[in-house]
């Protein structure tokens, strides 16, 4: 969560999304994918225009914030699963 005037790159990119999905007359509203591949490349994509941005092109700090989400992601998918495997 960021607050007004904070978190600019992060919403530039979720908002460049959206406009590709508006250009295509599709609902603004979805997931977007965020994946570090087999190259090390941290992309971006969106599976309802195949839209992708390789989001190293945009510099090591813009880059790390993207990481720390999907390292948040992994650390929330996990506690999920801990949770669901010791309740009875």
């Amino acid at each position: 969560q960021y607050e007004s005037g904070e978190g600019s790159f992060l919403r530039g990119i979720l908002r460049s999304l959206v406009r590709e999905r508006r250009i295509r007359d599709l609902e603004a509203g979805g997931i977007f994918n965020l994946s570090l591949l087999d190259n090390g490349s941290l992309v971006i994509s969106d599976p309802e225009t195949n839209y992708w941005m390789a989001l190293e092109a945009f510099g090591v700090d813009n880059r790390q914030l993207f990481v720390e989400l999907l390292e948040r992601a992994h650390q929330q998918q996990r506690a999920t699963s801990a949770t669901e495997v010791s309740q009875p």
